[in-house]
């Protein structure tokens, strides 16, 4: 399965990965920088969920210093990842050991597959979204 910034094998493998994903305490949160030109497009997408307006002064090139969106999943642990996501990483700060910069790969899960922005990810409302045929595969995903 190609696409949505990140390669699966197939969709087995997509589902084991958002059960990865879905595991209680595996992300610190799921954030969203947002230049300030494109906070209304933001707002009328996902509500009023938790977002950073960037700053848009301007750069030493004279272009705005944040001229896009920019979604990011910060995670608490890496323990056991999915192979999946093991080339994804990218470096951590603070509050998290690794985080994951793919935006259409965060939009897709928030849109399609129950994970929201902000710090609490709701198991159940995520479950519901897994097709019956890949529950196998999130469940293990979920439980490694």
């Amino acid at each position: 399965m190609r696409g949505i910034n990140l390669q699966f094998r197939n969709q087995n493998e997509y589902y084991e990965t958002l059960g990865y994903l879905a595991a209680p305490r595996r992300i610190v949160s799921i954030d969203a920088e947002i230049p300030s030109h494109m906070v209304g497009e933001f707002r009328s997408r996902f509500g009023n969920n938790y977002f950073e307006i960037v700053d848009t002064c301007l750069s030493p090139s004279g272009l705005p210093s944040k001229l896009g969106k920019q979604y990011r999943i910060n995670l608490a642990n890496i323990n056991n990842i999915v192979p999946a996501l093991t080339q994804h990483l990218g470096r951590g700060s603070r509050s998290c050991v690794k985080r994951i910069n793919r935006s259409n790969f965060v939009e897709q899960i928030i849109l399609n597959n129950g994970f929201r922005f902000g710090k609490f990810q709701n198991l159940e409302s995520i479950k519901t979204t897994i097709p019956q045929q890949y529950l196998a595969d999130f469940m293990r995903g979920l439980n490694r």
